[in-house]
């Protein structure tokens, strides 16, 4: 049995499945598990194909979330593209990777907070803030 958890925008944790065992015991699969997608979209996963996990890009560094993605949803042979037939699951599966390639990239961003040296910046607000509109006009 499969529970799905994290689709309320209140909270900010990740969404995962929930697997109930037959013997009763849970297991939680988080979105960013290479197994999540197979299990969340078992119709466009027949064989059991893994997804994108961060394991993944630090084995291969191009392998981002969204170069994943965007192979995995080129249209190659029309006759064999089980995913674009999928139809509203096909928009579903998009959106979601869309979701999960965001989230990847504001997680690198509040990761990497020090290294983007924001202090750099803060005379082009204030020239912005003071009308300023083109950068020869900063020197009037």
């Amino acid at each position: 049995m499969l529970y799905f958890k994290g689709n309320d925008p209140s909270t900010h944790s990740t969404r995962e499945v929930i697997i109930k065992y037959r013997g009763g015991s849970l297991s939680r699969i988080s979105e960013l598990d290479s197994k999540y997608d197979p299990l969340h979209y078992v119709l466009l996963h027949p064989t059991g194909d893994l997804g994108w996990c961060p394991e993944l890009k630090q084995r291969f560094p191009q392998a981002t979330a969204m170069n994943y993605y965007a192979y995995r949803l080129a249209y190659r042979n029309p006759n064999h593209s089980l995913i674009h037939w999928a139809g509203r699951l096909f928009q579903q599966y998009c959106t979601d990777q869309y979701v999960k390639i965001e989230s990847d990239r504001l997680l690198y961003i509040l990761l990497n907070q020090p290294n983007f040296r924001v202090e750099q910046y803060y005379g082009v607000v204030d020239a912005y803030e003071h009308g300023v509109q083109f950068g020869n006009d900063t020197g009037t």
